[in-house]
């Protein structure tokens, strides 16, 4: 049986501050590109941050997903599972695409790619606190731990958010969530670089899926990181690109 040859998949992260959203024009355009049940969950939000938000988001999705394959921003249609992973359930020539949103602190971000798994997730240094180290005790690795004890104070935070930034990825990959082990895995070398393949405590057999990392600074406090499992033999192009907010409003 011969080996099997590496292939090439494409994951495409788009992201967006949104505060443009903040213009009735814009969100007007991206409204009308929300379903019902959406634009039900907007008028729910009552601060003006949220709304925002979550509007630049869902809309960011829904042009996101239609960049990558074509069609109408306006006719996806999505399913939640049990533990929160949303999919694509309609239209049905799109079910193999795989999709992963976020937003903190005004910014929003959108991963997508086809038969591989995608987790995304943005965060700030705002949100990392005062308290790196107690943070560091609730996520890290033992390994971890000792990367971000070991760093200067000026850079322990940072630290952190590459850590926190890329095991929220794999919760939402891995479709777990809050039940992933984040813990039992390492996303950072002892130098605190991310690393390009996670190291789970109990190493997966030969045959296992293969995971992928990527994370890059979007604003100089903003980090977005994506995780990727796909095939042993796959090897994942990660497509960092800003959204344009004309074409996020108005779905072209």
């Amino acid at each position: 049986m011969g080996t099997p040859t590496e292939s090439s998949r494409r994951v495409a992260i788009r992201f967006l501050a949104t505060d443009s959203f903040a213009d009735p024009r814009v969100a007007l355009g991206a409204f009308e590109l929300l379903a019902p049940a959406e634009r039900e969950t907007l008028a729910r939000l009552r601060a003006a941050d949220a709304r925002r938000d979550y509007l630049a988001t869902h809309a960011l999705t829904r042009t996101t997903l239609t960049e990558f394959a074509g069609g109408d921003a306006r006719r996806l249609e999505f399913h939640v599972s049990s533990l929160g992973r949303p999919s694509v359930a309609a239209p049905r020539e799109l079910r193999d695409l795989r999709f992963s949103a976020s937003h903190a602190d005004g910014m929003a971000i959108c991963a997508v790619g086809e038969q591989v798994h995608v987790g995304a997730d943005v965060e700030t240094l705002r949100n990392v606190g005062s308290d790196a180290l107690a943070l560091a005790e609730l996520i890290t690795s033992r390994r971890e731990r000792q990367t971000v004890v070991e760093a200067s104070i000026a850079a322990r935070s940072a630290r952190l958010l590459t850590i926190w930034t890329l095991k929220e990825a794999l919760c939402k990959a891995t479709g777990l969530g809050l039940r992933f082990p984040v813990r039992n895995v390492t996303v950072v070398d002892d130098l605190g670089r991310p690393l390009a393949t996670p190291l789970f405590d109990v190493a997966p057999s030969g045959d296992a899926p293969r995971w992928q990392l990527a994370c890059r600074y979007v604003t100089r406090s903003h980090l977005a990181a994506v995780a990727v499992r796909g095939a042993a033999q796959d090897r994942i192009d990660f497509q960092f690109e800003e959204a344009r907010v004309e074409a996020v409003s108005h779905g072209r």
